[in-house]
């Protein structure tokens, strides 16, 4: 398309010289619409201004007297030069009669002129001479017939000027408008910035422009259950949740049985509901057991009063009792009669000297203790140690963990206890966990060694896997559970030793005995990260067929051939296996531990990014772990979790 091209003059048929105009211009000019204003000026037709009738123009013939003229109504669409290169293409429609001549009859006395001598001079100066009307609007160009224009509505911000001086309708202080400036929510005017402060709880009547929604990029990958095959519960689990809920509002269980008793108590624990006022639904004179888990809430008064209202108590384990002190032992010395099972977690209050009163009254007022479980009591020292093993020499399950003042020479004091079958002293020592050493710990499974079951050695940290061929190996025949949890010392060097069967052909002795332990039902080696390939398989060849929980967290040496080809085939009794953080596991390694341990209910699989969402799935068996994975309640008998 060619370039348009623009004339500099225009010449009429009069023979007279006229500027640039439009092709409106020049069909107002050959209908005899003409004046000293006739550009339309678009700024002033947007403000509504009313138009003028004109006089007729001089090339209208006269109408006698007494007749009437009749007005020809033309519709035309007004589009300027000046403004049709930023026009949208929206046109504005314009009734103009045939005797509309003069375009500003009420502009002043030089719109009144009709000679084209005046009309040419003065066209450029009509623009700048444009006036107001009444309603302080300027006049349209032209005066135009029919009805006038309606003013368009005043938006909420006509009068908010910024940069002009305006005064603060609410304490009457000259300020600069900025764009900023809130309206006084209470009436007419403006707020400075001070009083717009003050006003701020009526922000909500304020005019603002509506935030737009900030754009959420959703995630590619939805979240997926842990399990397909979550269990209905029972009706009377069911029952129990409800009356777990509203404990607060029992007066009374009743005769509900001791494992319902637990159930309940379990429930009420786990949201940390137990205290003072529901405690008393637990107690009665006939209870031989009493399991509390969560003692957070429940003061030391309440505690004192176990010992009153269940005085036959042979079993008692307390978590979380923070605030039992010298006085609920004071109580319960007096109290307790045939208490012969104590399990306590965190008895912080506790002092020395009541520890050693209390631990002394074993086989004199009351039996000698068979389970004495303590963990995290920052008092307990070697002082009372010795009262206890003392005066309850025939102890069977002792738990002494996370007990800051204990060292490597606090483990000869219990040479003398040979009827051990458990025995956890984890994270010993101050420190915690890095001052037992391998010679103590070897000398104490010399004297207590024959008789243990479960030996649990978490978290002290110094010691190596000479502990596991000179201590467990030769001094624990009939070990069942051995948990070596956190021990980064601990080479797959001494872990092949400890389970490597003894050779047909070779002559054994005391020094190179086998590991005698018939099978292990619970191994826990999280955090050994040394573990080899070789050394799961001769763990898989002396205890697969017993293995019931088994922790390979982090034992990331482990390849998916011998996951798949071993542990998968050699573990018919497998319940729950951790792999957590076990790179070579993927889907495969998953589907074949689920065809082949039937009896698996439980797989851990956190930060194993090879198993995806679409891991085959089995019903029964619980998969933790998995990426954007809902959040599911941990299943009861996990020993680590």
């Amino acid at each position: 398309m060619a370039p348009r091209r623009r004339q500099s003059q225009q010449q009429s048929g009069d023979g007279q010289v006229y500027g640039p105009r439009s092709a409106l211009t020049s069909f107002l000019r050959e209908q005899g619409i003409t004046g000293p204003n006739a550009n339309i000026n678009y700024a002033n037709r947007r403000t509504g201004q009313l138009a003028q009738p004109s006089p007729p123009s001089p090339a209208t013939p006269p109408t006698p007297s007494g007749s009437t003229t009749p007005t020809t109504s033309v519709q035309l669409t007004a589009v300027d030069d000046s403004t049709a290169s930023s026009s949208t293409g929206a046109s504005t429609p314009v009734t103009v009669t045939a005797a509309s001549t003069d375009a500003n009859a009420e502009a002043g006395p030089s719109s009144s002129s009709t000679t084209k001598k005046r009309k040419s001079t003065s066209s450029a100066a009509s623009k700048k001479k444009a006036k107001k009307d009444k309603g302080g609007e300027e006049e349209d160009g032209f005066t135009l017939a029919g009805a006038p224009h309606a003013a368009p509505k005043k938006g909420r911000y006509d009068d908010r000027m910024p940069g002009a001086i305006a005064v603060c309708a609410e304490c009457g202080k000259k300020f600069t408008v900025s764009k900023y400036t809130a309206s006084n929510p209470r009436g007419p005017g403006l707020l400075c910035s001070p009083c717009t402060s003050e006003s701020i709880e009526d922000r909500a009547t304020f005019p603002s422009l509506p935030k737009k929604p900030k754009l959420v990029k959703k995630k590619s990958q939805k979240g997926v259950e842990e399990t397909m095959y979550t269990p209905v519960p029972a009706l009377q689990q069911a029952c129990l949740s409800i009356i777990g809920s509203y404990i607060d509002d029992v007066e009374a269980l009743g005769d509900i049985g001791h494992k319902n008793l637990d159930r309940v108590a379990k429930i009420v624990c786990k949201n940390r509901a137990l205290n003072g006022e529901n405690l008393r639904l637990f107690l009665e004179v006939g209870h031989k057991e009493l399991k509390l888990y969560d003692c957070t809430n429940v003061k030391d008064t309440a505690l004192a009063s176990i010992s009153t209202f269940c005085p036959h108590l042979e079993r008692l384990t307390l978590n979380l009792c923070g605030r039992l002190d010298d006085d609920v032992i004071d109580a319960w010395m007096k109290g307790f009669k045939e208490l012969r099972h104590l399990t306590l977690y965190a008895p912080y209050l506790v002092t020395i000297k009541k520890w050693i009163e209390f631990l002394s009254t074993c086989g004199t007022d009351r039996p000698e203790f068979e389970t004495f479980q303590l963990r995290m009591s920052s008092r307990f020292n070697d002082d009372c140690l010795d009262a206890l093993v003392s005066h309850s020499p025939n102890l069977t399950h002792l738990q002494l963990a996370e007990i800051g003042r204990f060292t490597s020479s606090s483990l000869s004091k219990l040479h003398s206890l040979k009827n051990l079958v458990s025995l956890d002293i984890a994270r010993l020592g101050t420190p915690q966990g890095q001052s037992l050493e391998d010679d103590a710990v070897i000398a104490l499974l010399a004297n207590v060694g024959g008789n243990l079951e479960r030996l649990v050695l978490d978290g002290n940290e110094k010691l190596t896997e000479k502990t596991l061929m000179e201590g467990i190996r030769l001094h624990c025949p009939a070990l069942r559970e051995l948990s070596l949890s956190n021990l980064p010392d601990v080479e797959t060097s001494g872990v092949e030793a400890l389970f490597t069967p003894p050779s047909p052909d070779s002559d054994t002795d005391a020094a190179t005995a086998p590991f005698s332990a018939a099978g292990l039902t619970l191994l826990n080696l999280h955090r050994v990260s040394s573990l080899s390939p070789t050394a799961l398989e001769l763990i898989l060849t002396h205890s697969g067929r017993t293995l019931k929980h088994l922790n390979l967290h982090s034992c990331d040496d482990l390849t998916s051939e011998i996951l798949t080809n071993k542990l998968a085939t050699s573990c018919p009794e497998l319940e729950v296996v951790d792999l957590s953080f076990v790179r070579s596991v993927d889907n495969f390694v998953v589907k074949a531990l689920l065809e082949g341990c039937p009896r698996l209910r439980v797989l851990f699989v956190h930060g194993n990014n090879r198993v995806t969402s679409d891991v085959p799935r089995k019903a029964g068996v619980q998969l933790r772990g998995l990426e954007n994975a809902v959040h599911s309640e941990i299943p009861s008998g996990v020993m680590w979790a």
